[in-house]
């Protein structure tokens, strides 16, 4: 029986300490691109994702590398990009033999593109016979390198050659941009799916665009689980076809988890929709890394608390608008109340709360989403531990002119909770001290009042943070607010003058 060497192990050598700050902007088109070619692939096909370059593909005959980039605003300059595919070329052929075909290939949208040269890599290089070289040695020198700028001066001074550089594989492909793209994989996703959707009665009940939504989130969660971990066993980062093909038909599965994994999945594409959102108003690559980590902590600890019906309950009850005759805990029990459709009722909500605390976290320098979040009984509170006046916070969506009917519907809920917020985060205009016996419909005769601290203390009382002093939205995400302290979690600010509601 013939078997062929597996090269993903091998070439990884060295590139887990490689310098993934360029990849950071074009990460969330890396991952719709590693869909795309999943989705693609033969079933002998292994796919990994952020191992040896962007995206890998190898089976018995041929190994692949992918670089991703993502430049809607700027131009992209393919002359490092080939440097650095031709550097892998020059590894694998140090390593391997002539048994695989080594193709290379940049995936790329740009506003403008300036072409790679031939001939400047070649002006580069040192002039190298591969069979007479000590192929051994230059291994272990090549262990021995700290970064990828040492390890490709190395072989491109030891082992290239002209020979070499004729016959390197490089090709570019010009892709959708990542809007189009994901309403693409969208469509086909579904496509893939359309039988089973035919033959399942609960997921025939969801619009379809809601469907799309869901089998995207699963495609992406798939994706994203091979890698965020960051596992060294390369065993553990293959992706595959069939196991792709496994996940996604998770949700047509009849067992009492379906609708569990189809909320966690819901709920996992509202944030990847805010985080791509969000990722469109940053342009300095060390605030796009901090942000994505916010990210991924967001979804892993999401991915932890939403397995549980009570805790799903809790995490609703923290940000909904909702009334208390529509959202409760002894009727989100019943056995007609339908938990998906809530959920799906509060994807606007649940996006626009996530990136509020992404901000709040990113101006507090905090990259782990559960960190400041504590569990009651009833919900879940922020409470930023290093700013003592800023305890059991919950943030609302609410904007300018909802408001009013806003806390209506929300103050006689959370009146009934053991644990009631001290503060509610709420954009908007009604930033004041409230009671919670308060007569909502007087929620416009508000007096300035004094002793502020006192009543403060009080369990009646909270407070609404109007959060103006958060910078939020078209180019302001990146936007560091250095003043919070002295306002949004001071527990009267000192920034505006604070009022009272009796």
């Amino acid at each position: 029986m013939c078997t062929h060497t597996e090269y993903a192990e091998i070439l990884r050598g060295g590139e887990e300490r490689r310098d993934a700050s360029d990849n950071i902007k074009g990460f969330l088109y890396q991952d719709l691109l590693a869909i795309e070619l999943i989705m693609n692939s033969n079933n002998e096909d292994k796919i990994y994702v952020e191992w040896v370059e962007d995206i890998l593909v190898e089976n018995s005959s041929q190994l692949s590398i992918y670089q991703v980039k993502h430049y809607p605003k700027s131009q992209l300059d393919f002359q490092d990009i080939y440097d650095n595919m031709f550097y892998q070329f020059l590894k694998f052929r140090l390593y391997g033999t002539e048994d695989k075909r080594f193709i290379t290939c940049g995936f790329y949208y740009a506003d403008s593109v300036k072409k790679y040269n031939k001939t400047n890599t070649q002006n580069k290089i040192k002039e190298n016979d591969l069979k007479t070289i000590d192929k051994l040695k230059i291994r272990k020198e090549l262990e021995k390198c700290s970064d990828m700028k040492e390890r490709k001066n190395l072989l491109f001074e030891k082992v290239a050659g002209k020979s070499l550089l004729d016959e390197f594989e490089f090709s570019t492909v010009e892709k959708e941009k990542i809007e189009n793209l994901r309403d693409t994989l969208k469509n086909s996703l579904y496509s893939l799916s359309e039988t089973s959707i035919k033959n399942d009665d609960s997921i025939q009940r969801l619009k379809n665009d809601d469907i799309k939504d869901l089998l995207m989130a699963l495609a992406v969660q798939y994706v994203q689980n091979s890698y965020y971990k960051n596992s060294e066993e390369y065993a553990q980062r293959i992706m595959t076809k069939e196991d792709f093909n496994n996940h996604i038909n998770r949700i047509f599965e009849d067992d009492v988890q379906k609708n569990t994994e189809i909320i966690i999945s819901l709920v996992m594409g509202y944030i990847d929709n805010a985080f791509e959102e969000v990722f469109h108003e940053i342009e300095e690559l060390k605030n796009a890394a901090v942000y994505k980590e916010i990210y991924l902590s967001t979804k892993d600890y999401l991915n932890s608390i939403l397995k549980c019906k009570r805790r799903r309950f809790r995490f609703l009850n923290s940000l909904s608008t909702d009334g208390d005759k529509e959202l409760n805990w002894d009727r989100y029990q019943e056995n007609n109340f339908n938990e998906r459709d809530k959920f799906i009722e509060h994807r606007g909500v649940i996006k626009s709360v996530t990136k509020n605390a992404w901000k709040i976290l990113y101006d507090i320098d905090c990259s782990n989403y559960g960190f400041n979040i504590k569990e009651s009984e009833e919900s879940f509170f922020f409470n930023f531990e290093n700013y003592e006046e800023s305890k059991k916070v919950i943030i609302f969506s609410s904007l300018v002119g909802e408001q009013d009917g806003d806390i209506k519907k929300i103050v006689p809920r959370l009146a009934k909770m053991k644990e009631r917020p001290d503060k509610w985060y709420m954009r908007g205009e009604l930033r004041s001290y409230y009671k919670y016996s308060l007569d909502v419909n007087k929620i416009r005769d508000i007096d300035l009042g004094i002793g502020h601290s006192i009543l403060y203390e009080e369990n009646n009382f909270f407070k609404i943070e109007c959060m103006d002093c958060v910078k939020y939205g078209s180019e302001k995400m990146e936007i560091k607010d250095q003043d919070l302290k002295n306002c949004l979690f001071k527990r009267d600010c000192t920034i505006k003058g604070d009022r009272v509601c009796t």
